[in-house]
């Protein structure tokens, strides 16, 4: 159960949570973009600083959905020939 029960779980209910998914974060990444060029213009920084906060915010994010859904999951346990090998993939 994916979803929480909140959708059914078929496949274009998955598409459809896939699509959204995929335009909030469109929307997000435009926003953090713009915000980024704002304050860069606004305190006079150079374009290797914008980028900087684009890429650190961006990289925060990451960090934090995979915090989120790695603290939720607890049933998933991997046994240590599993850990082992993700590791030397």
């Amino acid at each position: 159960m994916v979803s929480g029960g909140v959708l059914p779980e078929t496949t274009p209910a998955a598409v459809a949570v896939v699509v959204a998914a995929t335009g909030l974060i469109r929307a997000g990444n435009v926003w953090l973009e713009g915000a980024a060029e704002r304050l860069s213009a606004q305190f006079g920084l150079p374009a290797v600083v914008q980028g900087s906060i684009v890429a650190i915010a961006a990289g925060l994010l990451t960090l934090s959905t995979v915090l989120r859904f790695t603290l939720l999951r607890t049933d998933l346990v991997l046994t240590d020939a599993e850990s082992y090998a993700l590791l030397a993939a």
